[in-house]
């Protein structure tokens, strides 16, 4: 997943602590669905699928602390959204979308640059699984339909992972 972020800050002068709102923009997609559809005959392939990004936001607000103007760690919740598209030849025009909606917690270790601004920021992150929207549309013999459904519980409940940033403050 990819993220653009946008941070409000409030600290007061010389303080090692500081905190804020931030807000940003998640591109996310799957690589490598688990399909398993069964029609006449044999399961389809996967390769009649293709995924595709679909943007997605996060906010929340974060700590920060700094061990000196280059070296600190900031710790972060989040309500993130996530998710993919998924589109099929095996019907004009048909797409999955799918959402996940997370709360996240990252705990990052971050390095600024001295004299620049430019930061470059990474660690784990905890990620608990609140809720997904999937909606189908598509169209079959000149006729459309929109099917929203939530409540699958596609992802699982916990998720660790890693995140990689950087930035210009």
């Amino acid at each position: 997943a990819c993220a653009i972020a946008l941070g409000l800050t409030h600290a007061q002068a010389q303080s090692p602590f500081s905190f804020g709102v931030k807000a940003g923009v998640n591109f996310s997609t799957i690589s490598r669905p688990n399909l398993i559809i069964h029609g006449p005959g044999d399961g389809l392939e996967t390769d009649q699928f293709k995924m595709k990004f679909i943007p997605g936001y996060h906010l929340g607000l974060y700590g920060r602390y700094n061990f000196s103007p280059a070296v600190g760690v900031q710790a972060e919740v989040l309500y993130s959204i996530a998710g993919y598209k998924v589109t099929t030849t095996l019907l004009n025009g048909t797409y999955i979308r799918t959402q996940l909606y997370y709360l996240n917690v990252p705990v990052l270790f971050r390095y600024t640059l001295p004299n620049s601004g430019l930061y470059a920021e990474l660690g784990p992150q905890a990620g608990l699984f609140l809720k997904d929207n999937i909606t189908v549309t598509g169209s079959l013999d000149d006729r459309s339909s929109d099917i929203t459904k939530g409540g699958s519980k596609q992802a699982a409940p916990f998720d660790l992972s890693g995140v990689v940033g950087s930035g210009y403050r």
